[in-house]
């Protein structure tokens, strides 16, 4: 029988055998360290009491006594593994548990979608003026890292940081159309009552005026001797039918981001001293300093112009430049109908972003832009302000009355009882609208003088590039026309809504029939030499307006009495129609194709 040996490698006792033998599994420092803070955590979650810096003490105490309890069995069973050694501070990732389990920290997604590596931390804010809110910004979880671990660094901040991000749960921004942060607490639009504010809802900026249900409207005697409420006032701004009540609309849609207006407003006039400026102040006082952003349309592209927009609930911008071109709208389109687009950030990586709010612009003149397309005008909504001012100027009212806490509890509380859910869209908006459609697209100026002016029925495009190049010439003698590329798709756009004319693809080639028979008088009006008779040298217009015809064209047809563009483009036609339905639609598209 073999000897045994005691602990200092001399021969000893089989009971010593016993104890070198008895097994023991070594536990790592980072399992005791996580089973140790789970369970402390657990004992304290519902003690709001107890302070980060005694729960860092506390942590230290369990988890050195866990390592020196892992030390002694080692000890005890002999085993080759090493001491470990007691912590003298936690560590990174026991911080990081520390601070979500005894704050609301989330990573919002601001795009909606649940991917963590896209996403901004916040914190929700209990008491204060942010009450109700999660606010985006370092600096307050840095000094409650710092509470847990006073000797971190910088870097080790910022490090903590990335990590926190990442085991932060992810949540998306609240947009319910129906639930409106103020002051005092979550307005329900729906049951039109107010709410205690919840860390489930992910709101990061509120009204700062308090919902009051029985707010009356303040009557306020002026230094002119007159009186003043803000009903009269907004009635005041506008004589035309309709505008005003919009003006109200619009006040209501700035209050309510949850909604999706695909609307952005454009209060125009060409001089100063008409009221827009004003009510933009009224509308910034409802959404609060942090509510709003302001980016005139011209900088909508620009690298970290809309970085505001990440908090924002409404875009308000009384200045635009006269004369500011805006090169791109893509970013401008995306943001008033809610579309995501890629937020450029400085010193950070840029995030994708969804922003839900109303969208305002103040211009003087039209907005300028290389963006002739329908899905630009059908995203403008034209306010006119026509009236003036300046003879009767009354400054007080933008810089004391409408920041009156009293003014603003009346309006907050008027336009959130209002329940539409689209802007009303009085003629005097139609017409403003259409104006700078002219304006903004000389190939729908173009088409809109001509349409009913054309003899033939099959108009060629380069027929109508060649005459459009003539009108603008004459029209616009300082300006360049559109390239013919540009000019056949934006014609394409024009004619997208058109009854009479189709321009179903502008690759299609069609034969002249009988479509280019009769003159056409605009070639003689506009000195259109290619399209004249190059064998007549008379001066009879209907002899020399009429060119030598090539076999097929490329361009625009008029559709045949009775039918419409829709049905000739290749609509099925009336459900169940009869032999002389179907006889009209054939003729129809015969029509077009005549080839």
């Amino acid at each position: 029988m073999g000897s045994t040996m005691d602990a200092g490698g001399n021969p000893g006792s089989s009971a010593g055998q016993t104890a070198r033998s008895t097994p023991h599994t070594p536990t790592s420092a980072e399992t005791l360290t996580e089973r140790t803070v789970s369970k402390y955590l657990s004992t304290i979650v519902d003690d709001p009491s107890v302070q980060l810096g005694q729960i860092r003490d506390a942590l230290l105490q369990r988890i050195n006594a866990e390592i020196e309890l892992e030390n002694k069995g080692r000890k005890d069973a002999y085993s080759s593994s090493p001491p470990l050694l007691k912590l003298q501070v936690l560590d990174e990732l026991t911080v990081v548990r520390v601070l979500l389990a005894r704050r609301r920290i989330v990573a919002i997604s601001l795009s909606g979608a649940r991917a963590a590596d896209d996403t901004v931390l916040a914190m929700f804010c209990e008491m204060g003026p942010d009450e109700g809110l999660y606010v985006i910004s370092d600096a307050p979880i840095a000094q409650l890292a710092s509470d847990v671990r006073p000797s971190f660094s910088g870097n080790a901040i910022e490090s903590l940081l990335k990590r926190l991000r990442i085991h932060a749960p992810v949540v998306s921004k609240t947009i319910d159309a129906h639930l409106i942060p103020v002051a005092n607490g979550v307005f329900d639009h729906d049951q039109q009552v107010l709410l205690d504010f919840s860390p489930d809802w992910v709101f990061l900026a509120k009204s700062p005026v308090d919902y009051d249900p029985l707010a009356p409207s303040p009557i306020i005697d002026t230094p002119h001797g007159d009186q003043w409420d803000v009903e009269s006032w907004i009635r005041d701004l506008s004589d035309d039918e309709g505008v005003p009540e919009l003006l109200w609309e619009l006040l209501s849609a700035v209050v309510r981001p949850g909604v999706r207006w695909n609307k952005a407003a454009f209060l125009q006039s060409s001089r100063g001293n008409n009221g827009k400026g004003t009510l933009c102040e009224l509308m910034r006082g409802l959404v609060g300093p942090d509510g709003h952003a302001s980016v005139p349309i011209a900088n909508f592209g620009k690298p970290f112009a809309l970085t505001e927009l990440v908090h924002a609930r409404a875009i308000i911008t009384d200045e635009n430049s006269v004369g500011a071109f805006a090169k791109d709208l893509g970013d401008f389109k995306a943001i008033v109908t809610g579309d995501i687009f890629t937020l450029d950030r400085k010193y950070k990586d840029p995030i994708s972003v969804s922003f839900s709010g109303m969208v305002v612009q103040c211009v003087n003149d039209f907005p300028k832009s290389r963006d002739k397309s329908a899905s630009y005008t059908r995203r403008q909504l034209f306010i006119p302000f026509k009236k003036y001012f300046g003879d009767t100027e009354r400054g007080y009212i933008k810089s004391d009355y409408l920041k009156r806490p009293d003014v603003l509890r009346y309006v907050l509380r008027r336009v959130l009882a209002m329940q539409h859910t689209q802007f009303s869209n009085p003629a005097a908006c139609q017409e403003l609208l259409a104006q700078f459609q002219r304006e903004n697209n000389p190939v729908r100026d173009f088409w809109m003088e001509f349409e009913e002016e054309y003899v033939w029925g099959l108009l060629p495009t380069a027929f109508l590039y060649d005459l459009f190049v003539a009108w603008f010439r004459k029209t616009h003698p300082a300006g360049v026309p559109v390239n013919r590329n540009d000019f056949a798709s934006n014609l394409v756009e024009v004619l997208s809504s058109d009854s009479q004319w189709v321009y179903t693809d502008p690759q299609k080639k069609h034969r002249p029939g009988h479509k280019m028979d009769d003159f056409e008088p605009l070639i003689a009006e506009y000195d259109l030499h290619d399209w004249m008779n190059p064998s007549y040298s008379g001066t009879d217009p209907a002899k020399r307006c009429i060119p030598a015809l090539k076999t097929f064209y490329i361009g625009v047809t008029r559709m045949p009495l009775g039918s419409s563009a829709s049905g000739a483009a290749g609509g099925s036609g009336v459900a169940g129609g009869g032999p002389e339905d179907q006889a009209r639609e054939d003729s129809a598209r015969d029509e077009l194709v005549d080839a």
